[in-house]
C-alpha cells in the first residue's frame, strides 16, 4: 500500500472518531478534519500578511467533487460548524493524498 493510501485511510479513521466533520464549499459538502496546528501562522498572500485561523484537511478525491482547482479556490468562502471562513491557501499534500486548506475569518 502506498504512503498516500495509508494517509487517506488514517484520515478516514480520524474523521470517524471526530463524528464526521464536514466543510461546505461551492455548494458541495465534503468530509474534512479541522486542525489548529498552523493557527496564528502568518502567511503573505498578494503582498499582505494574513493570520491563519484554522486548517482543513480534505481527501484529494473528495476535493475534486467541489469542482474547484487550488488556484480558483483561494479567496473563496466555506462554512464549517456554522462559521464562515475565507480560503487563504489550498495546497495538495506531498504524495497527493489530501489537500491542506488554510482559512481565515472572512472579515480580515
Amino acid at each position: 500500500m502506498s504512503i498516500a493510501n495509508e494517509i487517506r485511510a488514517g484520515l478516514r479513521e480520524l474523521r470517524t472518531e471526530l463524528d464526521s466533520p464536514t466543510l461546505e464549499i461551492n455548494s458541495v459538502t465534503v468530509p474534512c478534519i479541522v486542525s489548529t496546528i498552523r493557527r496564528g501562522t502568518i502567511v503573505a498572500v498578494g503582498g499582505f500578511e494574513q493570520v491563519v485561523g484554522c486548517t482543513f484537511l480534505v481527501d484529494a478525491d473528495d476535493w475534486t467533487t467541489t469542482g474547484l482547482t487550488s488556484g480558483k479556490a483561494t479567496g473563496s468562502t466555506c462554512t464549517h460548524g456554522g462559521k464562515t471562513y475565507r480560503l487563504l491557501t489550498v495546497k495538495l499534500a506531498p504524495g497527493g493524498s489530501h489537500y491542506e486548506i488554510d482559512a481565515i475569518d472572512p472579515q480580515r
